[in-house]
């Protein structure tokens, strides 16, 4: 099996969105459809995917929230079907993919902010005291009171 190449990548992922939303339109208008559950359902799961792949080959940490949004989605739509009327949030969500669909492929074209690798920005640790400070410390370590990081 060969590496996927970033613009196989990239359609795949525009296909799969553009699919799962239509599959988002057929369950809103008959939520007993499972055929189209379960398409939704796996190209939800490619998309995310597709963003993970995107992440490693552009070094690029901004498509990792889209894949993790479709991946808390995925888990949502199983709920939203045990409702009695699952119309409004299959369609808000046909809505949200297509919405999504243009963001990716403005982010696919759009210039990097910077060369080389794209990380997350650091986020302020609230169980500090100095909430203000940045965390530079890896998960699951505490800084000591001599200001040693230890296990």
């Amino acid at each position: 099996m060969s590496a996927l190449t970033e613009i196989e990548i990239f359609n795949r992922m525009a296909e799969s969105f553009r699919i799962a939303a239509e599959e988002c339109e057929a369950i809103a208008l008959d939520p007993k459809a499972g055929p189209h559950y379960t398409k939704m359902r796996e190209h939800l799961r490619l998309i995310e995917g597709c963003c993970r792949q995107a992440s490693a080959w552009r070094e690029d940490t901004r498509w990792l929230p889209m894949g993790l949004m479709m991946s808390s989605i995925h888990k949502k739509a199983g709920d939203w079907l045990r409702r009695h009327n699952p119309r409004k949030q299959f369609t808000m969500l046909a809505a949200l993919l297509r919405q999504g669909q243009k963001l990716s492929e403005e982010l696919r074209d759009k210039r990097a902010p910077k060369s080389g690798m794209i990380l997350p920005e650091m986020q302020r640790d609230p169980t500090e005291r100095n909430a203000h400070v940045l965390v530079s410390k890896p998960p699951g370590l505490r800084r000591s009171a001599g200001g040693i990081i230890v296990p």
